[in-house]
């Protein structure tokens, strides 16, 4: 289960809002989590992987 906030971080990335920054290739994403999120980096990712060339993920 996606906890909401990576829902809601997804679906950001995903709205219009967003869609002049995600047009553009970036090399690097920082994703910042707790531990008990990292279940959920693949959600994310897999949302992310067709504008992103690299993901460094941080866990804290």
């Amino acid at each position: 289960m996606v906890p909401e906030n990576l829902e809601e971080t997804i679906r950001r990335l995903d709205s219009a809002e967003n869609q002049v920054l995600m047009s553009k290739p970036r090399t690097m994403v920082f994703i910042n989590m707790k531990r008990k999120d990292v279940k959920s980096q693949k959600s994310i990712l897999n949302s992310m992987k067709m504008n992103t060339t690299k993901v460094q993920m941080q866990i804290y």
